[in-house]
């Protein structure tokens, strides 16, 4: 199904199917868990960005948590997510998308399983998808049905990075068994401004990574 009303102004410029995927129902609960394969890589953007498309696309029924330590130790690094979004965010929502900092190889040993989707962060380039396919295999040891709810985000730190097409096949190259999306360079977020930000292109890769959460909410 798509939206009932046209999407929000914000969302309008998106594909019309990652409109339709974004419109779907959104499960009684659920949680996103967002976690990077290291620091530095954007785990607290991209949960910020994917949080931003969700709550625009069902407003108040999404939450979005920073967590300061997980399992193992280490902090934000960056600084609290949820200080860099806008709008408000729910106190509480059926729906909470949960920055995990930089412990994906520890997230994915608990996450992700029923209403529960885990996003790996990795940097846009061969090391990094490697990062994040070493994670991955760490949910894929447990079954195909928890794989099924786990997306990539490779993030472009720098404006040099590798175009769409080369991740993807270093992706094929390393073996990487589940989607794949890429988050284009942006000075603006790059900085820590505020998220959504003012440039299109990563807000539409958030739409496209948003479509393939809400999927593998919905498995």
């Amino acid at each position: 199904m798509s939206f009932v009303a046209p999407p929000p102004a914000a969302l309008a410029g998106l594909p019309e199917s990652v409109l339709t995927a974004l419109g779907r129902p959104l499960p009684a609960t659920g949680a996103v868990h967002v976690a990077g394969v290291g620091g530095g890589v954007g785990t607290s953007t991209v949960a910020g960005l994917v949080w931003s498309v969700l709550a625009l696309a069902h407003p108040g029924a999404v939450g979005l948590a920073s967590h300061a330590a997980v399992l193992g130790g280490g902090g934000l690094g960056a600084g609290r997510v949820d200080a860099r979004v806008e709008g408000d965010v729910p106190a509480t929502a059926p729906v909470v998308v949960h920055d995990r900092g930089p412990h994906a190889a520890v997230v994915a040993e608990q996450e992700p399983g029923a209403s529960r989707v885990l996003v790996v962060v990795c940097r846009a380039h061969t090391g990094g998808i490697a990062d994040a396919a070493r994670a991955v295999e760490r949910v894929g040891a447990r079954g195909p049905d928890d794989l099924a709810r786990v997306v990539v985000a490779a993030v472009a730190t720098t404006g040099a990075a590798p175009g769409t097409r080369t991740v993807a096949a270093v992706a094929d190259r390393v073996g990487l068994a589940v989607p794949l999306v890429v988050v284009p360079f942006s000075r603006h977020l790059g900085a820590g401004g505020p998220l959504p930000g003012p440039d299109p292109r990563p807000l539409a890769a958030a739409g496209v990574l948003s479509a393939h959460v809400l999927a593998a909410l919905a498995s």
